[in-house]
């Protein structure tokens, strides 16, 4: 008798992620900031454009995966509130412009094709967001410098 009351106690602990979230100011903010700075180069406005369709807002998302993501079934871009708000501004664009280009280059289903255009179209991205603006470009070299420090995961 016990037992069904603690399940249904559980599921209710975190609301379903098709249950909308109301979006904080500071995720309207940086998602323009990242919007902007995607149009500022033509492999940016490519992945906006090919992803137009894609409504991209707070949802609950497994805390296992990345804080941004592209939720296929739903055909979002999810942001985990509490996760994304901790990533630096150079992590957080290039988690939307992952998300952006896995949900461009979505065939429906799971394909290594698929997942390694997106990737590709990520390092693009980020090559060109480099060449235009130095303040990218010096906060990627840091970036990588700290990881080589920190040496493989």
């Amino acid at each position: 008798m016990l037992l069904p009351a603690l399940l249904a106690s559980l599921t209710l602990a975190a609301p379903p992620a098709d249950i909308p979230i109301a979006t904080p100011p500071w995720l309207t903010q940086d998602l323009a900031v990242v919007d902007k700075a995607m149009a500022s180069v033509e492999s940016g406005r490519k992945l906006v454009a090919l992803s137009s369709g894609v409504r991209v807002g707070p949802r609950v998302i497994d805390a296992a995966g990345p804080p941004v993501v592209y939720l296929r079934e739903k055909k979002t871009i999810g942001v985990d509130l509490g996760r994304a708000e901790g990533l630096t501004a150079l992590e957080f664009e290039l988690a939307l412009a992952r998300a952006r280009a896995r949900a461009a280059y979505d065939p429906g289903v799971r394909l290594v094709e698929a997942e390694q255009a997106a990737e590709q179209a990520v390092v693009e991205y980020a090559l060109e967001r480099s060449q235009s603006s130095g303040s990218f470009g010096d906060t990627i070299k840091r970036a990588l410098r700290k990881a080589a420090k920190r040496g493989p995961h």
